[in-house]
C-alpha cells in the first residue's frame, strides 16, 4: 500500500506547487500590474510585464495592445480578478487567474511565468474556461 501511495505522489509530483511565498506574490503582483495598466489603455507600461519572448513576437506595445483587445478582451475591461492556485508545469510557474470581465462573465485563463534578471514575466496566457452560452 505505501508503494502505491508513494507512486501516485510521484505521477502528481512533477505539476505540485513549489514557488515559494516570495515567488507567489511577486507573480501575482506581476500580473496585477500588467491588468491595471491595461484597464487605463497604458500597453507601453503592460508590455513591461511581458517576457521577453513575448516582446520579441509582437515588437512593440501597440501590437501586444491590439492582440489584447482582441484576443483577450476580459483581461483589457475587467471587473474582477480572483488568483487560484499556482503550479509548476514542465518547470514553469503557471498561475491560475479567474477573471470576471465587464458583461459579468467568468473566464478561467493560465498565466504561465519567467524568472529574469528583472523580475517575473509573463511568458503566455491561455484560456482554460469559457463561459458557457
Amino acid at each position: 500500500m505505501k508503494t502505491i501511495i508513494f507512486s501516485l505522489f510521484l505521477l502528481i509530483w512533477p505539476t505540485a506547487s513549489f514557488a515559494s511565498d516570495t515567488d507567489t506574490i511577486e507573480i501575482q503582483e506581476t500580473i496585477s500590474q500588467q491588468i491595471s495598466s491595461f484597464q487605463v489603455d497604458d500597453f507601453e507600461k503592460a508590455f513591461t510585464f511581458a517576457s521577453p519572448s513575448i516582446k520579441s513576437m509582437f515588437g512593440n506595445s501597440k501590437n501586444f495592445g491590439k492582440m489584447v483587445r482582441r484576443g483577450f478582451p476580459m483581461v483589457w475591461r475587467t471587473k474582477g480578478v480572483t488568483y487560484l492556485e499556482l503550479s509548476i508545469l514542465n518547470g514553469d510557474p503557471v498561475q491560475r487567474v479567474m477573471i470576471t470581465d465587464i458583461n459579468a462573465e467568468i473566464f478561467i485563463l493560465n498565466y504561465i511565468m519567467t524568472k529574469t534578471d528583472k523580475g517575473w514575466k509573463i511568458r503566455g496566457v491561455t484560456i482554460d474556461e469559457r463561459p458557457s452560452t
